[in-house]
């Protein structure tokens, strides 16, 4: 017999987990899945596509070689008009993928369309241009229920890409309201494991979109990029439970739409982009918000884009720590209000940086409402709100942290441009003296800024911010900054204008 540490064992034993790598390799299939079966059913191929049927047999999961399992890649064909149930899971090395082929989709008239209630390395991928739908699901249709487009609690290692879910709920009537979304999703991922990711989906007439909001575990990893939301209520709402301490979020480049299409007569959906929030006994630190766009019509039932709310109990008011919001544009609709502003949210060292807010001139509006112990506040445009920073009882500065910002053209009427512990202050003289802060910000009469919130060659943001390549290096679309630092979202990348054609300070 050869001892394990003889040289010639070592080099049979590599190359047995060599062989052993591409035996399992070789194993992983592709099972073709339609609504009915087609040839000869076998599932080989799209011409011979298994139906449904089969694949929701729990007889068919398992490591059988005539089952699905690790490695394996289920491609979905044509339109499935049944409930898609994953009972298995992949394993780190061998992930199992549901893979729609061109013009697939998961369509019913009011309907959850895909379980995979607590499976993990799991890949549900929707290729070129996979749906999924309901029909007749919304206030002026048949049918008034909630339900999940993918329905995900307790997953871990599960990535979401590449889908349009639409359609879940259409709703166009202020006196809509008694359907409660609370317990859905566009994709419902309630007690993530971590190691979550959703990205490059389309989101369209879905309530609550990204759903964590009663989870009673949650783990380190959640990135959440390159996704649209349009007539949604909340685009992403909790993020733990009662047994959850979260970390490591990311959200980043999605493009935040419309929510007014669910406003109503008794503001029963209050309107989120994303909000942050859950039971006492839940943390979060280590959450990165960047280069983001909230815009459209957000209507009058809105909260905020971004609500931070943490512990809603308010027993912990710094549940959320290490938060880092850069490079997103807000901006609001005419006519449209700003309960509790772009930003709102409590918690403990919070960074918010080059980020533009783009008020649309409403009386006794608001930009940020915030009780932040340790907050750093560097490099914002703030235009067209009442009032810019309201900062409540208890909000601390980080040290050298709040300076250079932009402040202008300020709404007449209503409360004071800034407000600290209740107190307003109608100059940034006496704001700077009242918070021993904002020594290089500035107030203008115009920003001069575009409708997008790109900076024009005369804009007093150009060239004004403070040098930030510690914590990040580029504006919103990817283009690297540099020593002037620009204020605001976007680096401007036209010819620097002549300092006296800048906006004066009061």
């Amino acid at each position: 017999m050869l001892s394990m540490f003889n040289p010639l064992f070592r080099k049979r034993f590599v190359v047995w987990i060599i062989l052993l790598h591409f035996v399992t390799w070789a194993i992983a299939k592709d099972i073709y899945v339609a609504q009915t079966a087609s040839g000869s059913g076998d599932g080989g191929s799209v011409a011979n596509a298994s139906p449904v049927t089969w694949l929701n047999a729990s007889s068919s999961w398992g490591s059988g070689s005539g089952q699905v399992n690790a490695g394996d890649t289920v491609h979905l064909c044509g339109a499935i008009n049944s409930t898609v149930l994953v009972q298995g899971s992949g394993t780190a090395g061998h992930l199992l993928t549901l893979l729609f082929e061109p013009n697939a989709k998961l369509s019913q008239p009011a309907g959850t369309l895909l379980q995979c209630n607590g499976q993990s390395y799991l890949v549900i991928d929707g290729g070129a241009n996979g749906v999924l739908e309901n029909t007749d699901n919304g206030s002026a249709l048949a049918n008034h229920v909630a339900v999940s487009g993918i329905y995900a609690p307790m997953c871990s290692n599960l990535e979401v890409k590449n889908l349009t879910v639409q359609d879940l709920y259409v709703h166009t009537s202020p006196a809509d309201s008694a359907v409660d979304f609370g317990a859905v999703g566009g994709v419902y991922l309630n007690g993530f494991g971590g190691n979550v990711s959703v990205h490059d989906c389309k989101f369209q007439d879905v309530c609550w979109v990204l759903n964590m909001s009663s989870g009673i575990t949650g783990a380190s990893g959640l990135s959440i990029y390159n996704n649209t939301f349009t007539n949604y209520d909340h685009a992403i709402a909790g993020l733990g439970g009662a047994l959850a301490n979260p970390a490591n979020i990311n959200i980043y480049n999605n493009q935040f739409g419309s929510t007014s299409n669910w406003d109503t007569t008794g503001n029963v959906y209050h309107h989120d982009g994303i909000h942050i929030f859950f039971p006492p006994g839940t943390t979060l630190s280590g959450m990165n918000i960047y280069g983001n766009l909230f815009n459209g019509n957000w209507g009058v039932n809105n909260t905020a884009h971004l609500f931070i709310e943490g512990d809603y109990s308010r027993v912990n008011p710094s549940s959320v720590s290490n938060v880092a919001i850069w490079n997103n544009v807000f901006s609001q609709s005419g006519g449209n209000l700003l309960n509790n502003g772009f930003l709102a949210g409590t918690g403990s060292n919070w960074r918010i940086q080059n980020n533009t807010f783009l008020g649309a001139g409403v009386r006794n509006s608001g930009a940020i409402f915030l009780t932040v112990t340790g907050l750093a506040l560097a490099n914002n445009v703030f235009t067209g709100v009442t009032t810019y920073v309201t900062a409540a009882s208890g909000t601390t500065f980080s040290a050298g942290g709040t300076s250079y910002n932009l402040y202008a053209e300020a709404t007449p009427g209503g409360n004071a441009p800034w407000s600290l512990s209740g107190t307003g202050y109608n100059s940034l003289g006496a704001w700077q003296l009242a918070t021993g802060q904002e020594a290089q910000s500035l107030v203008a009469g115009h920003a001069y800024l575009n409708t997008d919130g790109t900076l024009q060659a005369t804009s007093p943001a150009v060239g004004a911010g403070v040098n930030l390549f510690a914590y990040f290096t580029t504006d919103k679309t990817g283009v690297s900054r540099s020593t002037p630092w620009d204020m605001g979202a976007y680096k401007y990348l036209g010819p620097k204008a002549p300092k006296n054609l800048r906006g004066t300070s009061r």
